[in-house]
């Protein structure tokens, strides 16, 4: 091979690195059922800049001039009227601060922003045969948790893979930014590793998740997301912000968490079960992920 490698250590497909696949995760934490990591792929010519100047006009109009230096919206702050600067309550009001995340949530749809993800529903969450609690050690619950997000990140990466293929030109290569953190690094060699057909004991787990997401039998291994992933702060890569809050709406719709109505309809102006997916496959499923299209018209425009 003489030609430049893809993620996965073939030769790739394309020639053109136009789109940027920012990824992050929500459900980290001990109290979540399920994991998500959200896939946000913007085109670096046409979507990069008026979307990355519509995010600094949202920060202009919800963050005061004395806050605005490195100030990076938090889609979970804004929720809950937490953090640094939303924690203060005297002056950023709680109603102000979700009056921003509504906005914040529905750029994908204003900008024709395409989504994916991948999700998980996390190990330790999964019915148990017995009703005696956990007495899993600290470390297997870190352990849990790795596998959990190498899993949803996978899944994230190959649907991104299969955006690529549908519906981008042909000579279009993405290249996929995540936050940096100890558990997404852990992500990627798992990834690289088991997706690139090296490990012939995984071959029946990559078949089955070709099989689970429709791919087809020759769709390993992945040849349009180029380069390693590039892991950077959110301050590093301005539309991260995007995929955090995309990550925490599809975790709500997809836990069914209550009172949120509101934020998903800011996030999507369609059905969400035909935009996100279909809650009752996703109480039977321990995985899955989809291509999430926010807006009315066609898909990959």
């Amino acid at each position: 091979m003489n030609g430049p490698l893809s993620l996965s250590g073939v030769e790739i497909e394309g020639k053109s690195p136009v789109r940027f696949v920012y990824a992050d995760e929500s459900g980290i934490s001990v109290n979540e059922s399920i994991l998500v990591v959200a896939g946000v792929i913007i085109h670096a010519d046409s979507q990069w800049l008026p979307v990355e100047q519509h995010i600094r006009a949202l920060i202009n109009k919800y963050v005061a001039e004395e806050d605005r230096s490195g100030f990076i919206f938090h889609a979970k702050d804004l929720f809950q009227g937490g953090g640094k600067i939303f924690g203060n309550r005297e002056k950023y009001p709680l109603e102000r601060s979700r009056e921003a995340l509504k906005e914040f949530l529905s750029i994908p749809s204003r900008f024709k922003v395409p989504i994916v993800y991948g999700f998980t529903r996390k190990i330790g969450k999964l019915p148990r045969k017995s009703d005696r609690p956990s007495r899993k050690s600290d470390k297997q619950h870190r352990e849990d948790l790795a596998e959990d997000h190498a899993r949803a990140f996978s899944l994230c990466a190959i649907l991104a893979e299969r955006f690529m293929r549908r519906y981008a030109d042909p000579a279009e290569v993405a290249t996929i930014i995540a936050e940096d953190n100890t558990q997404t690094r852990k992500t990627v060699k798992l990834m690289h590793d088991v997706f690139r057909g090296i490990h012939p004991s995984f071959a029946k787990y990559v078949e089955g998740t070709a099989s689970q997401l429709n791919l087809g039998p020759d769709f390993f291994p992945l040849k349009k997301i180029v380069d390693t992933v590039h892991f950077v702060d959110k301050s590093g890569a301005f539309l991260l912000q995007i995929a955090d809050a995309s990550a925490l709406i599809i975790r709500w719709y997809l836990e069914e968490k209550a009172n949120v109505e509101e934020f998903v309809s800011a996030f999507t102006s369609r059905d969400p079960e035909i935009a996100i997916a279909k809650r009752e496959g996703v109480r039977r499923s321990h995985v899955g992920g989809n291509d999430v299209r926010c807006w009315t018209g066609v898909a990959g425009t």
